[in-house]
């Protein structure tokens, strides 16, 4: 079980406000001044002993949990924010174009084995999506915002359902934008990676390849990089 640092302070030290990242539903994200990441909520939460022990029991190098909780004197019952480490690279909707598909998927694989792991020991993820999955300059993606994650009591098959669910939408939907793609053939491989427990589901990585496949078949070229790929979905857009 990791360690999990509680801090209770004066006031939140202006070190934490080293340079600004940016901002969501329910909180502000800055870099530290020794580099890590501190999160501070915009409502005090009190779920704090929720989210420490998912920090504590889920050690994945896949999951970006906090290492230390920030309370202030005022109130040592709310938690103000958290700090985590750093995760450097892009998020999977500003993926760069010059992104190399074999290690992408090679990637994506590594993810699916460690959610169908996590979710199995009851981690239910949540609201995961392109803008908070983050594929670092070591070939690795990482999901952030992981406060939100609960431990399920559902039964494990229905939540491993939900996740790779959750994960084809974000691959598919929100990165890939693939709602207007017209070719017969290319919307059904797609489609696999959504029909989780029947007898064609593919992972989502593994229909990335499938489809990788067909388009080099189709327009008898080679298809090595993420724009390449995009390239030649834009395609078979509907116009």
């Amino acid at each position: 079980m990791k360690k999990i640092n509680n801090l209770v302070l004066p006031s939140v030290p202006k070190e934490y406000y080293d340079r600004y990242v940016g901002e969501g539903m329910i909180g502000k994200c800055y870099i530290t001044s020794n580099n890590d990441l501190y999160k501070e909520f915009i409502y005090r939460r009190d779920d704090y002993e929720i989210i420490k022990s998912l920090a504590e029991t889920f050690n994945s190098p896949h999951l970006a949990f906090p290492h230390t909780f920030i309370f202030l004197e005022d109130d040592i019952g709310k938690l103000v924010g958290y700090l985590r480490n750093y995760i450097d690279g892009e998020t999977l909707d500003n993926l760069s174009l010059s992104t190399k598909m074999d290690d992408f998927i090679q990637a994506l694989c590594e993810f699916e084995k460690d959610l169908y792991q996590n979710t199995m020991f009851g981690l239910e993820y949540r609201d995961i999506h392109a803008g908070n999955m983050i594929y670092t300059p070591n070939n690795q993606i990482i999901a952030i915002d992981t406060e939100g994650y609960d431990i399920s009591y559902e039964e494990t098959k229905s939540r491993i359902i939900d996740s790779l669910y959750e994960l084809y939408y974000t691959i598919c939907g929100e990165m890939l934008k693939v709602g207007y793609i017209q070719d017969f053939y290319v919307k059904e491989i797609i489609n696999r990676s959504a029909r989780i427990g029947y007898s064609d589901f593919l992972r989502t990585s593994q229909m990335l390849e499938v489809l990788i496949s067909y388009l080099e078949n189709k327009n008898k070229c080679k298809i090595e990089t993420y724009g390449d790929l995009k390239s030649k979905l834009v395609l078979m857009k509907r116009r």
